[in-house]
């Protein structure tokens, strides 16, 4: 019986686990995005203030 609480245990711990790696992935992911986003934007405000010249 003990042995069960254990193996229970442990599986709910590792999924846990499992489950915080993924929402720390997915939050990097995000954030990668988010600051790809900006540098977009930021981009195009610059560009369009004559700060950035067409590189062409």
């Amino acid at each position: 019986m003990i042995l069960c609480f254990t193996q229970i245990g442990n599986s709910q711990s590792t999924q846990l686990e499992s489950l915080a790696k993924l929402n720390a992935a997915s939050n990097f992911v995000e954030s990668k995005e988010l600051i790809k986003t900006m540098d977009t934007l930021a981009f195009q405000i610059l560009k369009k203030q004559g700060i950035i010249m067409k590189m062409l």
